[in-house]
């Protein structure tokens, strides 16, 4: 690359290049499917396809990527570090109902390793989707908080972490973690667009949606009660 002219463009020309070659987009998530295949299959070769939800997802290394950062070792190396603070990663787990809750961060912490320790550090917009809470009466539900203060340590120290579960049909529930306070905040705003998104779409009445909407708000506070005052 050194001679090229792409060389010989200043550094701030070529990291706007790399940011409009890298950027996936405002609505677009790199996808890491920390369960698919987990227990047996090494990542370079757990690319699934999972029908129960949208597309390929794949536990994303950087030998994924393509377009310019396969020009050249020296791109690659220039503009590694950039496409992974520029873009979103979402992690699947079954973590709320798994025996080896201990098991999927060790996969995790195996999947900074593999894209680079510095690499992972510098992702600053992370979701970890925890499992669906349908079924979930017969089934103990916990967070163990400690690990989510060790996914904090992974990645960049000022990213937006935020955590997920599936609801009925194919509606989502998202926390940004930071104080206790402000994430139970938005579960009571939750809760009341619940209400009014399961009435607007005629899936329940009013007396049914304020139901499933109580039902949901109760088994989020008890997953929450444990939280620290800040994660």
């Amino acid at each position: 690359m050194d001679t090229s002219p792409f060389a010989r463009l200043s550094g701030e020309l070529r990291n706007r290049i790399y940011e409009l070659a890298l950027q996936e987009g405002n609505e677009e998530t790199e996808i890491v499917d920390l369960e698919q295949g987990w227990f047996d299959c090494p990542f370079h070769r757990s690319k699934v396809m999972n029908s129960a939800r949208t597309g390929y997802v794949y536990p994303l290394d950087p030998l994924r990527m393509t377009g310019l950062p396969f020009t050249c070792k020296a791109i690659r190396r220039e503009s590694l570090r950039l496409y992974y603070s520029l873009n979103k990663f979402t992690f699947e787990t079954d973590y709320l109902k798994s025996k080896h809750k201990d098991r999927i961060m060790e996969r995790l912490i195996e999947w900074t390793k593999r894209i680079g320790v510095s690499e992972a550090r510098e992702i600053r917009d992370v979701t970890i989707s925890l499992a669906s809470l349908k079924g979930s009466n017969t089934i103990p539900l916990y967070i163990d908080w400690e690990h989510m203060k060790l996914i904090r340590q992974l990645f960049h120290p000022q990213a937006k972490f935020r955590i997920r579960f599936y609801l009925e049909g194919n509606g989502t529930a998202t926390f940004t973690l930071g104080a206790k306070e402000e994430v139970m905040a938005e579960l009571e705003r939750m809760v009341e667009c619940w209400r009014w998104t399961w009435q607007r779409v005629r899936r329940y009445g009013p007396e049914e949606s304020r139901r499933v909407a109580e039902r949901y708000r109760s088994e989020v506070q008890r997953l929450l009660a444990d939280m620290p005052a800040v994660v």
